[in-house]
């Protein structure tokens, strides 16, 4: 079953009512949707597994997209934005995979309640009240590569979480004013100081000196391994290059 294309706007619901709900259903493509300024939610996965949630802009209803007891699916390159309440809810869901996501203006952008074995990066989580909140033993999830933008509280995690991939981590905008002290390991894109996460005992140890984007130079590895072995030149190679 697929549901792609389909736009539901400016319509009143009964409390009950969701724009689309996926229950006990498998192997299903949303994707492409438009559900926008909606009295209810927008998509509901409950005892679902190995769907493809992508491309959807899910805006200003009640709050944006949920998970419950949902477990293998791929949500990816949705616009989750300006939701009253909560951008993206993961409730009893473990193993699923939330990449590529504009999540902006709520509340909390991503919540995640008891759920495990996700993994969360490459999204955008900007100008929310707590970009990312994870409690009741949500556990074992890593997280990295995502952007944390001007959001009041960037994360708070009370759980057992990494927040790397074991390279690079996530970008934080008030790293700099927590940390002044840190200095950039240059060719790596990355501070020399973790970025301890609130709530609990987390560290990204890797946080990202720029936003992350999927576009990167290349920079020949030889090249990088005779600059770390020579860093008396890296003064003179900022200079030259204006770095």
């Amino acid at each position: 079953m697929n549901c792609d294309n389909i736009t539901i706007q400016n319509q009143e619901f009964s409390n009950t009512d969701i724009c689309i709900e996926l229950l006990n259903t498998d192997n299903c493509l949303i994707s492409g949707n438009i559900f926008n300024s909606n009295d209810n939610g927008g998509i509901l996965l409950s005892h679902s597994s190995n769907n493809h949630i992508s491309n959807n802009t899910v805006s200003a209803n009640s709050w944006g997209i949920s998970l419950s007891y949902s477990s293998n699916n791929i949500i990816f390159g949705n616009t989750i934005s300006n939701n009253t309440h909560l951008g993206l809810v993961i409730q009893k869901s473990d193993n699923n995979t939330v990449s590529d996501n504009i999540i902006l203006n709520h509340n909390i952008g991503l919540e995640e309640a008891s759920s495990c074995d996700n993994i969360i990066f490459g999204n955008t989580i900007s100008n929310n009240e707590v970009g990312i909140n994870l409690y009741a033993s949500s556990d074992n999830n890593v997280i990295y590569h995502n952007n944390f933008i001007e959001n009041t509280q960037n994360a708070d995690d009370e759980c057992i979480n990494t927040w790397d991939n074991e390279e690079k981590g996530n970008y934080w905008d008030d790293y700099e004013e927590r940390y002044p002290d840190a200095h950039k390991k240059w060719l790596k894109g990355i501070w020399d100081t973790p970025y301890d996460i609130p709530g609990g005992g987390n560290h990204d140890r890797f946080p990202l000196t720029k936003p992350y984007s999927k576009s990167k130079s290349y920079v020949n590895p030889l090249f990088q391994q005779f600059l770390e072995n020579h860093p008396h030149l890296f003064p003179i190679l900022r200079q030259l290059l204006g770095l």
